[in-house]
Parts: structure tokens; C-alpha cells; sequence
């Protein structure tokens, strides 16, 4: 089998006070190259997703489920998850990509995953998932990321470990360390079938409408936004697309300001949803506080997130998928 983590090493780089790798995986180096840590992430079952995405990742690796825990992640767990990544959401000094990322996790479930190949004479089974989760950027891929359309980087379908060292850290966080240990050490102890992951996320009208929703959202079209809020922008449509293509962002709000005052948040959607790139993400995060715009918090997000989408990439070409 290629072996292509050193696992010593890696703890030499990322051991600090919060976690250390318990030592008796030194000595499962080899057995490890057959494990991966994966999630489903809350808006691939929000649209229904989990049987297709698994269906799609079982016909390209010969695999089974070792632990599986379907929950409600928690902040301090999103911490933890994150921990190595914090460093890359900020912008300018500013952590303006955290708060985003606690909204689009809390809007559901997750499933959470160890799982086994004996496939890996290739390569480990943590590199062949990376490859098959594929990037949040990608068109026109064979890759998980690319089938199911994620929506941005941060909504978008699955996450994976890197390596065997934050596979086992990754997954302590969610699995006690018994059970963690006992599937990496004991291969051939009991699997779980993959309809007890599927059967608890089947399609239903729910998930259909949720597919509606990120398709209605990623036209960005004025239509769009009367459809999903309480006031309509079609009486001013065209003074609004006037200001929004004669201005800059900040023109935009001035004006905004002294004529629709009332209405100020439904129009920097309209001016963000325009494809204009200069809106300052800390104003993004504010949209919806008022009470006059009618939509889910699944819709909020949704919306924040192909927003944001068009600004970090224009801004940010090396930010990460997560």
C-alpha cells in the first residue's frame, strides 16, 4: 500500500495544547491509509441530497461505514472542526466569514462519518475522497462538489479530512475515543448499512422546495426578489437598476437613503444581487435584521451565501473551500 502520511510529522506540526494525538495510532500508520473522516453537510440534507451524494461516492470507491452520527452541530464543535482554518477567514484583519459559517451550519442536521475501504493499494482512502469531493469552484466535474452544485464555499455538500492526523482529531470531536479506536483497530468489526443513513434524509416535497429556493436565488433577478419578499421592487424597477449601474456602492447607499429609506435593505440586495462586487461583507451580514423582509432562515442564508459568493471570489482567489 502507498503510504502517504507520516503521521509523526504531521503531529509535530499541528499537536499544541488544545489536542494531541493519542500515541497508539503511531503504531496503526498503515491502517490508517484506509480510513477517511467525511461530513454531509446541513444544506446537502437540507436539499435532500444524502442517498444521491452516497450513491455517487460508493460507484467510484468500494467502501463502508464504520461510525456514523447524525446531529446538530454545535459551535464549540464548529470550533474544533475548523481550528486550523481560522486563520484564513479574515479579510482586511476582520473575521468576516465565521459568522456566516454558524448560520449555514445551524440550519440543520449534519451527518458525520468514519468510514473504511480496503480498496487503497493506490492511494489512501482520504486522498481518494479529496479528489472525488473536488472543489466549491468546479463546473462541468465528476466530483461531489461539481454533480450536487454547491453553492459557495462554505455551503457546499461535504467536508473531509486532509490527512490521518485530522482525521483522528476531526473525528474525535464527534465519536468517543473507544469507539473511534475500536473501528480503526478492529477492520473487521461491524459496519453500518448505508439505509440506516439514507432512510433518515429521503427526498420529500421539503427538499424539493428547498431545490427551488437555490435555483430561484441563483438567477439574481429582480423577479427573484419579489417573489421571496414582502415588497416589490417591480413599481421602481427601473429607477433602481439607473442607480445601481450610475453608482458606486456607496453613491448607491446615499441615494437609497434619501429616497426609499423604508425600504433600504430590500434595495442592497437588489444592488448586490446586480453581480456589483463593492459591497462591504460586514453590511451583508446585516440584511435581514429588519422585519419587513419575509423569508425562512433557510432562504436568509441561502441568499447571504450566493451574495457573498460572487464578492470573495472576485476578492479572494486563494480563500479555502472548507
Amino acid at each position: 500500500m502507498i503510504n502517504a502520511y507520516d503521521l509523526k510529522t504531521l503531529s509535530e506540526k499541528f499537536d499544541d495544547v488544545q489536542y494531541s494525538i493519542p500515541q497508539y495510532y503511531f503504531t496503526k500508520q498503515e491502517q490508517l491509509q484506509k480510513y477517511a473522516f467525511m461530513i454531509i453537510t446541513p444544506d446537502a440534507i437540507q436539499r435532500g441530497l444524502v442517498p444521491n451524494i452516497m450513491d455517487f461516492l460508493r460507484k467510484k470507491i468500494v467502501f463502508n461505514i464504520k461510525l456514523l452520527n447524525t446531529c446538530r452541530i454545535s459551535i464549540r464543535q464548529l470550533e474544533l472542526l475548523y481550528k486550523y482554518a481560522f486563520k484564513r477567514m479574515f479579510i482586511n484583519g476582520e473575521l468576516v466569514y465565521w459568522w456566516l459559517l454558524q448560520e449555514s451550519w445551524s440550519v440543520g442536521p449534519c451527518a458525520v462519518m468514519l468510514i473504511h475501504s480496503e480498496n487503497c493499494d493506490d492511494k489512501p482512502l482520504i486522498e481518494s475522497l479529496l479528489e472525488l469531493k473536488g472543489s466549491y469552484a468546479e463546473k462541468d466535474q465528476m466530483t461531489v462538489r461539481s454533480v450536487f452544485e454547491s453553492t459557495s464555499m462554505i455551503m457546499n455538500i461535504i467536508h473531509s479530512s486532509d490527512d490521518p492526523y485530522n482525521m483522528i482529531r476531526e473525528a474525535s470531536i464527534f465519536f468517543n475515543e473507544f469507539d473511534l479506536y475500536n473501528a480503526i483497530d478492529n477492520p473487521e468489526s461491524s459496519e453500518i448499512e448505508f439505509d440506516i443513513l439514507n432512510n433518515q434524509f429521503l427526498l420529500t416535497d421539503h427538499h424539493s422546495t428547498v431545490n427551488d429556493i437555490i435555483n430561484v436565488v441563483r438567477l439574481r433577478t429582480y423577479a427573484t426578489i419579489s417573489m421571496n419578499l414582502k415588497y416589490s421592487l417591480d413599481k421602481s424597477k427601473d429607477m433602481v437598476e439607473l442607480l445601481i449601474s450610475s453608482n458606486t456602492y456607496d453613491e448607491f447607499i446615499i441615494n437609497i437613503s434619501n429616497i426609499y429609506a423604508n425600504q433600504f435593505q430590500l434595495f442592497v440586495i437588489a444592488y448586490a444581487l446586480s453581480g456589483k462586487k463593492d459591497v462591504p461583507i460586514r453590511d451583508l451580514e446585516k440584511l435581514f435584521e429588519t422585519k419587513t423582509i419575509l423569508l425562512t432562515e433557510w432562504e436568509k442564508i441561502v441568499i447571504k451565501n450566493t451574495l457573498l459568493q460572487g464578492i470573495w471570489t472576485q476578492r479572494n482567489d486563494s480563500l479555502f473551500a472548507v
